[in-house]
């Protein structure tokens, strides 16, 4: 073998290696992307239904009842989440930003008589039954 021979071959080698490390790693970019948002899908998930149980609580106990929530301020991301209730629908909202893009999640509350501030809701949120109506604060 001569001398020129034994380069092409090594670096012919070498190219192809580079080549399936790229493949790789792109696919282990994409892998880590797609978990990195079901995480942070689960932790909308979880804010959503933990405040439309704290409504659903203070709605099924009666006139007078009161619950103080405090949401948290992010889902493990540097984007903010949004949450609305419809309620005409009987519908509550989060929509928030995942590696993935803009995203929303929607679940069913027990009542439909709602009042206060419907939107924007994050933070430390005062729900109050006030003659079968919750009131938001």
């Amino acid at each position: 073998m001569r001398k020129g021979q034994m380069s092409a071959e090594f670096m012919l080698s070498l190219g192809i290696m580079l080549l399936v490390f790229l493949l790789l790693a792109g696919v282990a970019s994409e892998r880590y992307t797609q978990a990195q948002s079901e995480h942070i899908d689960g932790g909308a998930r979880s804010i959503l239904e933990t405040f439309v149980m704290h409504v659903n609580a203070v709605h099924v106990s009666g006139d007078g009842a009161k619950a103080v929530l405090e949401l948290s301020q992010s889902i493990d991301t540097p984007g903010d989440y949004n949450i609305s209730i419809y309620p005409g629908s009987n519908l509550a909202m989060i929509i928030y930003d995942s590696p993935t893009g803009s995203k929303y999640y929607m679940t069913p509350m027990t009542t439909a008589a709602i009042s206060g501030k419907i939107s924007d809701i994050i933070g430390t949120v005062t729900i109050t039954n006030e003659k079968e109506v919750i009131v938001l604060g």
